[in-house]
């Protein structure tokens, strides 16, 4: 196992993460497909509101990406399909019956083609764009990613531990799809059966936990190689469908949060009802994100659902404060990266986070501290700067293809101008992919 120590990154003292691994089912009334979770989809509706569903069966089909589907993971009835501006689709909701009636499953003996039909084609993400190839491609190199991305995560090792068999079929399917490589990413020692896969033992400060981190330490992205990503949860559920031969939609959840009653981890199905999940264990006021605390998305009825690729639920105090002189305020509570608090002295068990900004906008100042954080391959002053203003030149040539929304996270935590580059790159992102597919 090769050892790989990020330089860069912040320690965020976030708290309220899971401490006991008592695993409880739930299972939720109302599951949630995000539009927003296939990056570039137009979909092809194969069901209608009000229409019966069941596991696994298809209910949209991206134009962009023939013959992928997205499929159903519990059976019931399709109970709306939300549209925003100019008719775009946000999500398709599903009242889940719970009687798990299964759709036909057609097992061919190709892999690609049998992932695909159990709905674990999304499982796969690739780079650049971070959007599910296409079908029948293969890649190059394939990124499984191991680490704790948020320090509030459950650790995925005591999982994996768990689901040994199946993580190691998982692993041995990734082995027969990858033409070249499959590279085994993790912040502690990954106990598998398997040794044809390269293992890298990650260390450093968040976001070192980003497959965007580890593609550009092993294997930095070429035009003619293809690279995929896929997280550990994916494989044991590929792991179990070749066991079984039947579909998994099975997800492990923590849900954690400063203004969580009760941190815990919970078994369900990609896409529950967010309002589920938490029942019962919020203070008043909370926002609910799917997701990191950092990088989560949290939005309205449309769409508070589990989003495809989280395995986290965060809760924080959405309480709204104005301070007279806010500038003037000594900070005994509240946490810097560039120390111009207070707490930097007294260091505080408990910070206070909540979603107040703290501040207006204003004009980016470059003060070092992009610099300080930054663990990937770019220059983030003028990165970010060219995010701000849209200049999609300027971005291809200083590496945004290299890069994922996530990855912009810590950016816009540390930003002294209250800047959301996390928005900025997914915009961007957006038009080059339209310039490039128009």
């Amino acid at each position: 196992m090769k050892e790989i120590k990020l330089k860069g990154g912040l320690n965020v003292p976030l708290f309220g993460s899971v401490e006991k691994f008592i695993v409880e089912d739930l299972e939720s009334k109302f599951i949630g497909i995000l539009s927003e979770d296939y990056f570039g989809l137009k979909p092809k509706f194969l069901l209608s509101e009000g229409d019966q569903v069941r596991v696994g069966q298809p209910i949209i089909e991206d134009k962009t990406n023939h013959g992928f589907k997205i499929v159903s993971p519990v059976s019931g009835v399709i109970s709306s399909v939300n549209r925003g501006e100019k008719r775009a689709l946000i999500s398709v909701e599903i009242e889940n019956d719970k009687k798990n009636t299964l759709f036909e499953l057609n097992i061919s003996g190709d892999i690609g083609e049998d992932l695909n039909s159990a709905g674990l084609w999304d499982s796969f993400r690739e780079r650049p764009f971070d959007r599910v190839p296409n079908i029948n491609s293969k890649p190059n190199y394939i990124f499984v990613n191991c680490c704790r991305k948020d320090p509030l995560e459950l650790n995925p090792n005591l999982i994996i531990s768990k689901e040994n068999n199946f993580f190691d079929l998982g692993l041995d399917a990734l082995e027969e799809l990858a033409e070249d490589a499959v590279f085994l990413c993790g912040n502690e020692e990954i106990e598998t059966a398997n040794e044809n896969v390269e293992k890298f033992l990650i260390s450093g400060k968040y976001p070192s936990g980003n497959s965007s981190a580890h593609i550009y330490k092993i294997c930095p992205i070429r035009k003619s190689k293809k690279t995929w990503t896929i997280s550990w949860q994916d494989v044991i559920r590929i792991g179990k469908y070749i066991s079984t031969k039947s579909y998994c939609f099975d997800k492990y959840v923590s849900v954690t949060g400063s203004a969580c009653v009760e941190p815990k981890l919970l078994k369900t199905v990609s896409g529950a009802s967010l309002t589920e999940l938490t029942a019962g264990n919020t203070n008043k006021e909370s926002r609910l994100i799917s997701g990191s605390a950092l990088y989560g998305t949290s939005g309205d009825s449309y769409t508070s659902y589990l989003t495809r690729y989280s395995d986290q639920v965060t809760i924080i105090s959405d309480e709204r404060r104005a301070n007279l002189f806010n500038w003037l305020k000594l900070g005994e509570k509240d946490h810097s990266a560039t120390n111009v608090f207070l707490s930097s002295i007294t260091k505080p068990e408990k910070f206070d986070f909540d979603t107040n900004v703290n501040g207006g906008y204003r004009a980016i100042v470059p003060i070092g501290v992009f610099d300080e954080v930054n663990i990937f391959d770019i220059d983030p002053t003028l990165f970010l700067k060219s995010l701000a203003i849209g200049d999609l030149v300027a971005l291809r040539e200083l590496g945004i293809f290299d890069l994922i929304p996530e990855d912009m996270s810590v950016f816009s935590y540390v930003c002294p101008s209250k800047y959301d580059y996390v928005a900025l790159f997914k915009d961007c992102i957006d038009d080059i992919w339209k310039e490039e597919n128009s």
